[in-house]
């Protein structure tokens, strides 16, 4: 059997770390019954708190705009909801339709050579302002024999132009 150093202490020493030891454990006692005290107290007034203010459970989702739409319908006292009209326009307008709206048409082509020496390159519909009003214009651009493409006049960001150029105006 091993040797134990309490095996070495006396009788006197024995009863005074005994002594010892039991105040350590009544104070460690103590310290568990006033932390237990505490809990209970934070865990009751957890409950009270949550009794006065429950977390609100909502049956509709939340947001802003449900929120905008539930004052809207309180307003109306229960009244249908006069719907958004959805626009006829819808998208994106083809190059087709523009020229096929356009109140002006104008052919243009380089001026040294005659139209019929030209042929059709493309044809750009172009918001105008005449005489006050805005006015959709269709120009209808000519290459010339030798390749050359005329500038639609007017204030469009100018590039390279190739020269005097004759226009045609067909209403």
């Amino acid at each position: 059997m091993e040797r134990n150093p309490l095996h070495d202490l006396t009788k006197d020493e024995l009863i005074s770390l005994i002594l010892e030891m039991r105040e350590q454990m009544a104070e460690l006692v103590r310290r568990n019954n006033e932390q237990s005290k505490q809990i209970a107290e934070q865990a009751r007034r957890i409950e009270e708190l949550e009794k006065r203010n429950p977390t609100p459970r909502l049956d509709e989702a939340y947001s802003m705009r449900a929120e905008e739409k539930r004052r809207a319908d309180a307003a109306q006292n229960g009244k249908p909801r006069r719907k958004k009209q959805k626009s006829k326009r819808r998208g994106r307008i083809s190059t087709a339709q523009k020229l096929a709206e356009a109140t002006m048409h104008e052919d243009i082509w380089p001026a040294p050579h005659r139209l019929e020496d030209c042929r059709l390159k493309y044809s750009r519909p172009v918001w105008r302002i005449i005489n006050g009003r805005a006015v959709l214009v269709a120009y209808h651009i000519y290459a010339g024999p030798d390749g050359r493409v005329p500038q639609i006049p007017g204030p469009v960001v100018a590039t390279l132009h190739c020269g005097p150029i004759a226009r045609q105006s067909h209403r």
